[in-house]
């Protein structure tokens, strides 16, 4: 049996079907054997083996005449079969889900791994690195994970095996092994285990070879093998691919939230340096994902981040090495973009805008003079103070003579465009909040070709003019922001992202606001009336969904009479009226504001019901 991916959630599936088939098989043939437990086919005998049956030299069944072994073969012979099938996979997890609550020296310990570990067929043994099977096996406490371990240092003896490539039976085993020990899921002092008896010496090659153990060396060191201890914190010191892998697996263990140390955080981050390995670095900074790994947990962000504050001399330094001129365009442009995450996340100083602006004729290649735009940019923005250096320079490169913005959708206009999107940026953060600075940012972010990732920056310019004058203004700017959006006809995708953008707009207007400030933007959930101009903006439903929920969640008893009255308005859509009432009842559930004494006395309420018309 084999159950489509694309069709159902096969690794849910498969761990169901396993529950059924673990209880199933305990019930039938009287395993876990407790002296004298039998089975329901089972006669009296010894843990669960029929009475008269053949004993083997252990005392255990004769192989092959448990029923336990004959539902093992079963499992074992669909995979070897498919290696994908899915009671086949069931099968393996029921057994290890058992395995683990043998006690030691019940016959089916041996006999179960032994079985699993002689499968055939060209795919069927990786199935054995399933999360719920061996590496889950060695998390538990039991015989079977002490027995599985003397087992995995036998394979590791095979090593070296190349990943992803044909090999003999042999290296085959050993690359299982290796795979089930690199598991997030396996404890390091059971990778310890193995390593030892393994029997490797201190000096082999292999701990830092991508064939041999360097994929086991954290989780070994985290174990306290001495051996692994001693090559992590002689990293630096290593030749530059053995640092590599290194590094590799200190960010996959950061990355996973595997096991890890804040000394590991340190060592990565010198590593990384050591190497001018500008694209980790800046993944750390940013804690975004890089290829072949995850985002930064939250808490392991923190303490990256901290390190490379720490490091920030030397980071300094590999930046300018990285940038300096004769180097490839792809060098220095990695080098600028983590110079920008750096300033950006805090870990770097902003520059002086007047000592580094004459770099810019340096750079040759387009797409390295638009990184440096991005920096100047996010300087401005992080430093007011060099707000106005900065769009002088910028303004430069986006206005014509006339002052417009010449045209941005062709080849030669991705200068233009980068100094676009950097003036755009700096204007949002930091520039100026006066009528004209705001029309030029609306300008900026809606000259074609635009998208809702370039305009939802505006957002911030909203938060910052509510904090700076009010929300009146505020509200007046997120009605321009919207109307500007939906002149531009982003299409649907755009509307939703850049609906959820401005929620943070919103919800500062409504922190800050009055009714009369809200009864300004409800005005824009109805369609044009006699009372309204030709160019009346009506929020698209997307919009006015968000604007409702933030009314809701922020200025509820402010809100909620006026949005009772936009429920029983004939000029406001149907699905915004029935959004309107959802969020009112559920925040009339949630909170309820009226004493409830009435209904205990048989009375009628002496007001209404929050949230609630009469």
């Amino acid at each position: 049996m084999r159950i489509a991916p694309k069709s159902y959630d096969v690794g849910l599936f498969q761990s169901a079907l396993a529950r059924v088939l673990a209880a199933s098989w305990t019930h039938d043939h009287g395993l876990p054997g407790d002296q004298g437990h039998l089975g329901r086919h089972g006669l009296p005998g010894r843990r669960g083996l029929p009475a008269g049956g053949a004993h083997g030299a252990d005392g255990g069944p004769a192989p092959g005449t448990h029923p336990w072994t004959h539902g093992l073969d079963h499992a074992v012979a669909l995979l070897e079969a498919d290696d994908h099938d899915t009671a086949g996979n069931a099968g393996l997890i029921a057994a290890t889900a058992i395995l683990a609550t043998l006690p030691p020296g019940h016959w089916a310990i041996d006999a179960t791994l032994d079985r699993c570990l002689d499968i055939t067929g060209q795919g069927a043994l990786h199935a054995l690195q399933h999360r719920m099977v061996f590496p889950q096996l060695l998390s538990a406490d039991c015989a079977a994970a002490q027995s599985l371990v003397h087992r995995l240092a036998v394979m590791l003896r095979a090593l070296p095996c190349p990943e992803n490539q044909s090999v003999p039976p042999p290296q085959r085993r050993a690359l299982v092994a290796r795979r089930i020990l690199a598991h997030r899921d396996v404890p390091p002092h059971r990778v310890r285990q193995v390593l030892e008896h393994s029997g490797w010496d201190a000096d082999s090659d292999l701990w830092l070879s991508r064939d041999g153990l360097a994929t086991l060396l954290l989780p070994a060191a985290l174990g306290g093998h001495p051996t692994a201890v001693s090559r992590i914190e002689k990293a630096t010191t290593a030749p530059a691919g053995a640092r590599n892998l290194v590094r590799r697996s200190l960010h996959r263990a950061v990355t996973d939230s595997g096991a890890h140390t804040e000394r590991h955080i340190g060592l990565l981050v010198n590593l990384g340096l050591m190497d001018a390995d500008t694209v980790l670095l800046e993944a750390l900074t940013t804690g975004r994902a890089k290829k072949g790994t995850g985002p930064l947990p939250p808490l392991a962000h923190e303490r990256v981040l901290g390190a490379l504050r720490a490091s920030a001399p030397a980071l300094t330094g590999l930046i300018a090495d990285e940038i300096a001129e004769g180097h490839s365009g792809k060098r220095q442009r990695q080098a600028l973009t983590l110079w920008e995450c750096s300033v950006s996340a805090g870990t770097l100083p902003a520059p002086d805008l007047t000592q580094l602006l004459p770099r810019y004729g340096t750079f040759s290649d387009q797409k390295t003079r638009a990184a440096f735009l991005g920096l100047v940019g996010t300087i401005a923005a992080r430093e007011p103070a060099q707000y106005a250096t900065a769009h002088t320079f910028l303004s430069e490169l986006v206005f014509d003579a006339t002052g417009d913005i010449p045209s941005l959708d062709d080849a030669a206009a991705s200068t233009r465009n980068a100094a676009r999107k950097a003036l755009l940026h700096a204007a949002c953060e930091s520039g100026p909040l006066i009528p004209s600075a705001l029309s030029t940012a609306l300008d900026l972010a809606f000259a074609p070709p635009t998208d809702a990732g370039l305009i939802s920056g505006l957002g911030q310019l909203v938060r910052r003019l509510g904090a700076a004058h009010g929300a009146a203004p505020a509200a007046e700017l997120l009605i321009r922001v919207i109307g500007a959006a939906v002149a531009s006809q982003q299409g649907r995708a755009a509307e939703n992202h850049l609906a959820k953008a401005l929620r943070g707009a919103m919800d500062s207007i409504f922190d800050h606001g009055s009714p009369a400030v809200y009864r300004t933007l409800w005005e824009h959930l109805k369609e044009p009336g006699p009372e309204h101009d030709t160019d009346h903006v009506v929020f698209p439903e997307r919009y006015a969904l968000g604007l409702v929920s933030c009314a809701v969640r922020r200025s509820y008893a402010a809100t909620r009479q006026d949005l009772e009255a936009l429920v029983a308005h004939p000029r406001v859509p149907r699905h915004t009226k029935m959004w309107i009432g959802d969020q009112l009842s559920a925040r009339s559930r949630e909170h309820t504001e009226h004493d409830l004494s009435w209904v205990l006395d048989g009375e009628l309420p002496g007001r209404p019901v929050a949230g609630c018309s009469r």
